[in-house]
């Protein structure tokens, strides 16, 4: 089974951003969300070694730490006043054009009982079109 990859997690970041508060979304509820979407098994679901979290939690992690959203300038990624991180992210406005350039196909799969194989090949071929 081919492991989810960070590309395949763009698309449904940016649903979950456009439709939170303020296109607005918590880390935290990213992570839990996409969980709830991709439902990660085998090496995806086991924790990394001296880790807590899993092989797929990192990924979701790693959309900051690779600055992979704000690099495409789909979302920044928010600061409080103080200089500290939020731990946040936000919808851009190149984020919601792609993102609804691509609506009919998220919204087919989140919406439809799709195997978590079916659902990243088809998150794969989109990403290969904007590339």
């Amino acid at each position: 089974m081919a492991r989810i990859t960070e590309e395949q997690l763009i698309l449904p970041s940016l649903y979950l951003m456009d439709n939170s508060i303020n296109k607005t979304i918590m880390t935290s509820t990213l992570k839990n969300s996409l969980i709830s979407i991709f439902k990660p098994t085998g090496e995806d679901a086991k924790l990394a070694k001296g880790r807590s979290d899993s092989f797929f939690t990192q990924k979701v992690r790693n959309l900051k730490s690779h600055d992979t959203l704000e690099n495409l300038g789909f979302a920044t990624y928010n600061t409080k006043q103080s200089g500290e991180k939020s731990g946040s992210f936000t919808l851009s406005k190149q984020g919601k054009i792609y993102l609804d350039e691509n609506i009919d196909v998220v919204l087919y799969l989140l919406n439809n009982d799709f195997a978590s194989d079916d659902l990243k090949e088809a998150l794969d071929v989109v990403s290969s079109n904007r590339q």
